[in-house]
């Protein structure tokens, strides 16, 4: 059952989807860049004793707009679940996708704690700062557990205190000046953002979103 904080969370990524301009795919499916986290590059870590596969089934766990169409550049073999509570990112994710020619990719409007309606298991379920944003994150992590195959694996990422310090100083001066997720709010602090001098430590947090 949703709550007042997955309702929120919501819609605040369907009025901010994140990165709104996802930029072109080219370097991913040249082969120039890859994802900072994807399976191929790092499936040893994961799978140690296995050799490797790209014919693996997975599941993207709150996707954004970019993560799906950027490892399905990588890894055309593998066949690809992208989930997300927002509609506009969903939207985003499958229009990058179409637009180069990616079919590998099927996107599910879904939460993450939901994730077991889809009847289905995964080689390897990825999830990356999602679980933080959820009312039960306890909840989430057991839901993306059920569906992991026995022998398969489950990449998170949570957010570590100090490296977001930058953040959290913004957090708390807009809680300050008592900004919520409304529009006004999302304009003021974009204002605010331009207004950060260049060695702010947020501008550290804030890197491509999506590499």
């Amino acid at each position: 059952m949703a709550t007042e904080t997955d309702d929120a969370v919501r819609d605040l990524y369907e009025r901010y989807p994140y990165p709104r301009q996802p930029g072109s795919l080219e370097p991913f499916l040249r082969g120039d860049r890859a994802p900072t986290w994807n399976l191929r590059d790092s499936w040893s870590l994961y799978f140690p004793e296995k050799p490797p596969r790209n014919d693996v089934d997975v599941l993207l766990a709150g996707c954004g707009t970019t993560v799906a169409p950027r490892l399905a550049a990588v890894m055309p073999e593998a066949r690809i679940v992208a989930v997300d509570i927002s509609d506009n990112s969903l939207e985003i994710s499958r229009s990058l996708a179409e637009q180069h020619g990616l079919t590998n990719i099927e996107h599910v409007r879904c939460a993450l704690e939901n994730v077991g309606d889809l009847k289905r298991t995964f080689d390897f379920v990825e999830s990356h700062g999602v679980l933080r944003h959820l009312a039960d994150p306890v909840a989430g992590l057991q839901a993306l557990g059920e569906v992991t195959r026995p022998d398969g694996a489950l990449g998170l990422m949570v957010y570590g205190k100090h490296g977001r310090t930058g953040l959290y100083m913004l957090q708390e001066a807009c809680r300050r000046m008592g900004l919520g997720t409304d529009q006004r709010s999302g304009e003021r602090v974009q204002a605010l953002l331009t207004t950060l001098s260049p060695d702010h430590p947020f501008r550290a947090v804030h890197a491509d979103p999506g590499a």
